[in-house]
């Protein structure tokens, strides 16, 4: 297999779409990257979650990493009463 070609236009969607995008989807996209785009695109999405990884969220909103937090507990199962 050769090298493979950078591509900033899928680095960008991938980041940009990380948490709306179909899993599979993602994953297709995410290894026909560069080693130095995968790197990129990895870096960006590790920032965003320690952004979102705050003391105050609970645990499972953690594990979820949903960027709507916390707007989005008025949706979510784990806050049902």
């Amino acid at each position: 297999m050769g090298r493979r070609k950078k591509n900033p236009e899928l680095v960008e969607e991938l980041i940009e779409g990380r948490w709306t995008m179909d899993q599979d989807e993602f994953e297709e996209k995410y290894f026909s990257l560069s080693s130095s785009d995968m790197g990129k695109v990895s870096e960006a999405i590790n920032g965003m979650e320690d952004e979102w990884m705050d003391d105050d969220m609970p645990e499972g909103c953690a594990a979820c990493g949903n960027p709507a937090f916390p707007d989005c507990t008025s949706s979510c199962p784990m806050f049902d009463d």
